[in-house]
């Protein structure tokens, strides 16, 4: 049976319409559905839930960026581009990234944003080229015979599956910290709902907790190697309306049995190594010696084999340590016969005014 492949193209729209207009065009060509938001006013207070919606319903997404940020939501700090591009992070399917050449040619003043908006674009391109192999056109048909390439070499290889990965291969399971008790506060810090905010606002840090298991298909075990810790965004300084204050000491947290538990600090956007509780008993630790959490003196590396019903439990706290608004995930690299992949959690947001 035939099956039709479906992208989501994303991008600012207004300067970028000749733009989408070529990609659409090189979808079809290919016989690839485009899912694109051509229709619904950027001040659509829909528009973050529909987006992600979309990015949801496809295969693959398609990123096209220029100089233009993107229309932030009241209350976010994020571009509604930028959100499409996390869920497809999240999501872990394939990601094809074309970014406007330095060379290009016919920029209109209005086509190029400039202050706060410049700032975030400029950290947003540095995460693609550091996350992606990205392609850079220098015309709407440049980005169109791009597009084409990328898509002929995806289907050549890809074999559809909602989840991003091969029909019943083997894959690794990872809880959602959307889950009831996942995310929980650090003892007697509130839990705030801001208006036009996060729905959940963790203050001072946040305690956290995952389920790593074999998603029981196939016939390869799958080798978790790397843990990190990633600062999304940082924005610095006192907001008055998130001001708080502590509660008491009631402890609150999900109870696991035999975790590997970790700590670790955020200075900002800088994430300090994590700390693994050995004993807690008798006060002994290990300290990871880089990003990755399982980069100890005796690195470790889970493996989950296909044919058992292993099941990894991983806890620890987070301590937000400089004054202003987190906005961190956990990513998680593997490997499956011999081929890398990675799984990013969901968001979760902290504030500190400390």
């Amino acid at each position: 049976m035939d099956v039709r492949r479906t992208a989501m193209v994303s991008s600012t729209v207004r300067d970028l319409a000749e733009h989408r207009d070529a990609v659409l065009q090189a979808c079809l060509e290919v016989g690839v559905f485009p899912r694109m938001m051509e229709h619904l006013p950027a001040s659509d207070a829909e528009a973050v839930c529909v987006s992600t919606e979309m990015v949801d319903q496809s295969e693959l997404y398609i990123g096209v960026f220029a100089h233009r940020y993107g229309y932030v939501p009241p209350g976010a700090t994020r571009s509604v581009t930028e959100m499409e591009y996390e869920r497809a992070v999240q999501r872990c399917i394939p990601r094809l990234i074309f970014l406007m050449s330095d060379d290009y040619r016919g920029l209109r003043a209005s086509d190029v944003e400039t202050g706060a908006g410049a700032e975030r674009l400029k950290a947003l391109k540095s995460r693609l080229q550091t996350e992606r192999v990205v392609r850079y056109f220098t015309s709407p048909e440049d980005l169109r015979a791009n597009v084409v390439e990328a898509l002929v070499k995806y289907m050549a290889t890809a074999e559809r599956t909602p989840s991003g990965s091969p029909a019943g291969s083997s894959d690794l399971n990872v809880s959602s910290l959307d889950s009831p008790r996942r995310l929980t506060p650090l003892d007697g810090h509130p839990v705030l709902a801001p208006p036009g905010g996060p729905p959940r606002l963790f203050t001072g840090g946040v305690h956290v907790s995952f389920t790593l298991a074999h998603n029981g298909e196939g016939k390869h075990s799958i080798n978790l190697h790397a843990m990190e810790l990633e600062a999304v965004r940082f924005t610095s300084g006192l907001r008055p309306e998130y001001a708080y204050e502590l509660e008491g000491t009631s402890l609150i947290g999900a109870g696991i049995a035999r975790p590997h538990v970790f700590t670790v600090m955020v200075f900002g956007n800088r994430v300090m190594p994590a700390r693994w509780v050995i004993d807690s008993k008798l006060g002994t630790f290990r300290e990871a010696k880089s990003a990755n959490f399982f980069d100890t003196d005796d690195p470790r590396i889970l493996t989950f084999p296909a044919d058992g019903a292993d099941i990894e439990e991983i806890k620890g706290t987070v301590m937000a340590c400089e004054q202003g608004l987190y906005e961190l995930r956990f990513v998680f690299h593997y490997s499956v016969a011999g081929v890398d992949r990675q799984r990013a959690s969901e968001v979760a947001h902290v504030y500190s005014d400390e």
